[in-house]
């Protein structure tokens, strides 16, 4: 499997709702919430930095119980120790 967050340091919005299986529209009804990804917005274009999409991922761990993990969980070292980004210390 070909995991594009191990090549590029930053995706579009095209490359993310596709690495995530969404529709773009929702990526951009979120940053109209102001839920999603931490993104940069240049000259009209938005692009999300890997190490954001890393942490939003890891708040969104949970067990089958609905429970969440904890970023420092070992399950969630094991998933993304690979893209050697720091915990997010929000």
């Amino acid at each position: 499997m070909n995991d594009i967050l191990l090549v590029k340091t930053k995706l579009t919005e095209q490359e993310l709702s596709e690495y995530w299986g969404i529709k773009r529209t929702t990526l951009q009804k979120w940053r109209s919430l102001g839920r999603g990804p931490v993104y940069i917005k240049i000259g009209g274009h938005v692009i999300y930095p890997r190490e954001t999409i890393i942490n939003f991922e890891r708040e969104r761990l949970f067990h089958g119980s609905g429970n969440r993990i904890d970023a420092t969980d070992e399950i969630s070292k094991n998933l993304f120790d690979k893209y050697n980004v720091p915990i997010s210390q929000n």
